[in-house]
């Protein structure tokens, strides 16, 4: 696969939202040689070539989720990303918004439930 992108859309990120946050990360280092990896509270990733790669930690306090896998793209126009995907039937999860070190983030729920990130 060539590292081109189209249409200004890249992917950049893969969250595994998960039960098991030890264990996961442990399972991807020992089998995959992942790493190293970083954590927060509640999350835990390290980039795998150009892509980042991590988990969230769920549990009964967290709302459910549809999907256990969450992809991210990096995307030109945010805003405009976000309202061309409600008109193709998504719907906005989280409208764009500055994070504190400075990048904006948005998801939105495909038209079967499963969150992107953008």
């Amino acid at each position: 696969m060539g590292s081109e992108r189209t249409n200004g859309t890249a992917l950049d990120t893969v969250i595994i939202f998960t039960h098991q946050m030890e264990a996961m990360v442990r399972f991807y280092k020992d089998g995959l040689g992942l790493g190293p990896f970083e954590s927060s509270p509640g999350h835990c990733g390290c980039y795998c070539g150009a892509v980042y790669f991590g988990f969230d930690q769920i549990d009964e306090h967290n709302e459910p989720r549809n999907s256990t896998v969450m992809p991210w793209f990096t995307v030109e126009d945010l805003p405009g990303m976000c309202a061309h995907l409600a008109q193709l039937g998504g719907r906005i999860k989280s409208p764009p918004d500055r994070k504190p070190w400075g990048g904006y983030l948005a998801s939105v729920y495909d038209i079967d439930g499963n969150v992107i990130g953008l």
